[in-house]
């Protein structure tokens, strides 16, 4: 099934069955506060390069309304670059430390 959201029968029909069943859902729906992410820093514990802190950024992908282009990087220089191609280079030769 293919939804428009939000102007979806379903999706209106769900969240007028959340607005009315539940108090919390309607008062957190009243503040009106949900926002898309554009850009915003990460943390990861990876088990064979260690922590990493990327920068993520997100796009609207005009040619497929509803989906979302996620894109991770690293600060270059930093440790976590360097974790990243250490990463890069484990997944490319299929080897593990």
């Amino acid at each position: 099934m293919k939804l428009e959201a939000p102007g979806d029968p379903r999706v209106r029909q769900v969240l007028a069955e959340l607005l009315e069943r539940s108090p919390e859902f309607a008062e957190l729906w009243g503040r009106h506060d949900a926002r898309g992410k554009a850009l915003e820093r990460k943390r990861f514990g990876h088990r064979h390069v260690g922590p990493l802190t990327l920068t993520m950024q997100t796009f609207d992908v005009r040619s497929s309304p509803g989906q979302e282009l996620v894109v991770y990087h690293a600060e270059p220089g930093s440790e976590s670059a360097d974790a990243l191609a250490l990463l890069g280079s484990l997944a490319a030769t299929g080897r593990q430390p």
